[in-house]
């Protein structure tokens, strides 16, 4: 009975220690995120990985963990394939234990999207990016954002996949949910306007994408500005556009006449 206690001691002990390992190379690789310096954190989290495999098997939430801060070094490495293989096997782990209808799990389909559209796999970011909206749309709040960081991405995937109908109506939804549950007067709404803006300038649509642009600099307008800019605009639907927007609306379409013609 001594001996086994004594056994049962000293497996306790090396798996403390084992989880301690775990700890220490999980934070030094993060430490080293914190600084940019994804390459160096390979080391850590690959070291963590593997004392996680050894302690815990192929299928547990620590090497899950593991292998999600690996995915994202590789990612931010420009690895894109490598990133792509590892958030494949955690969203099949979060799809079986959180459920298909989890946020953890739409969380990895955001990921691959991402993947697949570095790899210029427009359809497939797209398929993902779709299948995320579906679960996060229910979760919508003003304090869980996700189904609206989604859908700005899917806007920027059709545009890339030349599917510009789709993104301008896809911008439009993003723009409106803004305005709607956040205002016009804030950096959310400035950011979706600069959004749909891109589209209208991949889709060669100039006069709405200065129409936007005007809108982004009133949307940037402190309230009383804002009401005088709108009275005037009332009194005269011709009045001149302010010359700070003609030159950033110039700025804007000649830097889409360059991309495209590289």
């Amino acid at each position: 009975l001594l001996f086994l206690f004594f056994l049962f001691l000293c497996i306790n002990v090396s798996a403390q220690k084992s989880d301690d390992y775990i700890r220490k190379q999980l934070d030094k690789g993060i430490s080293c995120v914190n600084r940019n310096d994804y390459e160096s954190s390979l080391d850590y989290f690959n070291k963590a990985l593997n004392e996680a495999v050894k302690k815990y098997g192929d299928n547990s939430g620590a090497v899950i963990a593991c292998k999600s801060q690996l995915a994202n070094s590789y990612f931010n490495l420009s690895r894109y394939e490598e990133a792509l293989d590892i958030f494949l096997d955690v969203a099949k782990f979060q799809k079986t234990k959180y459920g298909p209808n989890s946020q953890e799990y739409a969380i990895q389909l955001d990921h691959i999207a991402s993947c697949y559209s570095s790899l210029e796999n427009y359809a497939e970011a797209v398929d993902y990016c779709k299948e995320a909206l579906v679960i996060y749309k229910p979760y919508f709040s003003d304090e869980n954002l996700e189904y609206l960081f989604s859908l700005n991405s899917l806007s920027t995937y059709y545009s890339l996949a030349g599917l510009h109908s789709e993104a301008l109506a896809t911008a439009r939804d993003v723009v409106k949910i803004v305005g709607d549950s956040f205002g016009t007067d804030g950096e959310d709404y400035i950011t979706a306007l600069e959004e749909l803006l891109s589209c209208y300038l991949n889709s060669e649509q100039y006069e709405e994408a200065l129409f936007v642009l005007l809108v982004d600099e009133v949307a940037r307008y402190s309230e009383q500005e804002t009401k005088a800019l709108n009275e005037q605009l009332k009194r005269n639907p011709d009045a001149n556009v302010p010359k700070r927007i003609h030159k950033k609306g110039k700025e804007a379409i000649q830097a889409a006449f360059t991309k495209k013609s590289r």
